[in-house]
């Protein structure tokens, strides 16, 4: 996969993710979520806003604290083309 192709894989997948926060999130504030995973309420706005990607732990801990599945699912992968994982 060329490089290109990685950082639209890694754009599509940040848009997603900030999709299913901003749908998790709800009425709650940034600052209380923040607060709720031991982050700042800038980096919870910057994930909001498709300007960081998640880590792994992050993606956790998030998860946990909204009880929502943020990670995007097998069908909203699909929507990311035919690019496959570098193996």
């Amino acid at each position: 996969m060329s490089e290109r192709a990685n950082d639209e894989l890694v754009a599509q997948f940040t848009a997603a993710f900030a999709a299913r926060l901003k749908e998790a999130i709800g009425t709650r504030s940034m600052r209380s979520v923040a607060e709720s995973v031991g982050l700042n309420h800038t980096t919870v706005s910057r994930l909001l806003r498709g300007e960081r990607v998640p880590d792994a732990v992050t993606i956790w801990m998030l998860e946990a604290a909204l009880d929502a599945d943020l990670w995007p699912s097998a069908h909203q992968r699909g929507a990311f083309g035919s690019a496959q994982p570098k193996s």
